[in-house]
């Protein structure tokens, strides 16, 4: 379906029967990357490219979480995350006590420009909306991208969510605890 985007991490291989599963169903625009730096930026403009300004009402990201961590390029190894912005986090490093944040608007510029003002990410990875690292990601990228952010607080498996769901309002402000989840099919 057109505007409708699956951004699968391939760097792990266990990602790649759930990739299959994507392209038998056929009703997306899938992408896919694999050990990638600045991915964020290249996923934003490939997004950009196929659906055009404003055009892209679904987008789906499909890898290995940790709270407040999405990787899309980095597989299971959350340091590539940051260090080589393999994807998107807001995380504290353990060894010195600071917080890690790549989430920034000029990494997110060629996403924001594609994504509708209806539009919705979805976040498909373990526990990425868990505690209070994953609550301030969640709600700093639907504040960026003014868009709906859906995350889970635990593990996921497969296609389909597994509860609960949160949902991140556009703005950031608030967040709907136990949301229903959104459809994988239109």
């Amino acid at each position: 379906m057109r505007g409708v985007f699956d951004v699968v991490d391939l760097t792990s291989p266990d990602m790649k029967p759930l990739y299959d599963r994507l392209e038998a169903i056929g009703q997306t625009t899938i992408l896919s990357y694999e050990n990638m730096p600045n991915v964020v930026e290249r996923m934003g403009n490939d997004i950009l490219v196929r659906a055009g300004s404003h055009r892209a009402y679904v987008v789906r990201i499909w890898g290995h979480g940790l709270p407040g961590v999405l990787p899309i390029a980095a597989g299971t190894i959350p340091e590539r995350v940051t260090r080589d912005n393999a994807g998107l986090a807001s995380r504290r490093d353990l060894a010195t006590g600071t917080y890690l944040n790549n989430v920034v608007p000029t990494r997110l510029k060629s996403l924001a420009e594609a994504l509708s003002p209806t539009a919705r990410l979805e976040l498909h990875g373990c526990s990425i909306a868990a505690g209070f690292v994953g609550d301030q990601f969640c709600k700093e990228l639907a504040k960026q991208l003014a868009c709906w952010v859906y995350a889970s607080t635990t593990y996921q498996q497969d296609l389909e969510w597994v509860p609960p769901v949160l949902a991140f309002v556009p703005g950031g402000k608030s967040v709907i605890h136990d949301a229903k989840p959104p459809p994988l099919t239109w």
